[in-house]
C-alpha cells in the first residue's frame, strides 16, 4: 500500500526529464503522437490535445480511452491495461477534488 501512495497517476510525468532518450512524433490508426522514449518506457502523447494515450514498458501496456473532465481538469475516465498475461478494464466513475478541505487547513 505504501507504494500505491507514493506512486504518480502518470508514471511518465514523475521522471526525470533527462531519463527521456528521445522524442518522436509517430502516427497510430492515422493520428499523431509524441513518443517520449526512456529506459522506463515509451509514453504516447496525443500531439492534438497534449493527453496521454499509450504507456509501454516492461510491466506493460496501458491505453487511456476516455478522458473526464473535473473542475477543469483531465483525468483517466478508462484504462485498458494489460501486462503479465492479464487484461483489466479500469473505470473511474466518479472523482472528487479536495473534499473537506478549508482555508484553516493552509494556516500555521
Amino acid at each position: 500500500m505504501l507504494t500505491l501512495k507514493k506512486s504518480k497517476t502518470v508514471d511518465a510525468l514523475g521522471y526525470d526529464p533527462a531519463s527521456f532518450q528521445s522524442v518522436n512524433v509517430e502516427k497510430i490508426d492515422g493520428k499523431d503522437y509524441n513518443v517520449l522514449t526512456s529506459d522506463k518506457g515509451k509514453y504516447f502523447f496525443d500531439a492534438t490535445t497534449g493527453l496521454l494515450y499509450k504507456s509501454e514498458s516492461k510491466e506493460g501496456t496501458a491505453i487511456v480511452k476516455d478522458y473526464m473532465t473535473v473542475d477543469g481538469l483531465k483525468f483517466p475516465g478508462e484504462v485498458d491495461a494489460e501486462g503479465n498475461g492479464q487484461k483489466v478494464v479500469i473505470k473511474t466513475t466518479k472523482i472528487v477534488l479536495n473534499s473537506g478541505v478549508t482555508d484553516a487547513d493552509f494556516k500555521l
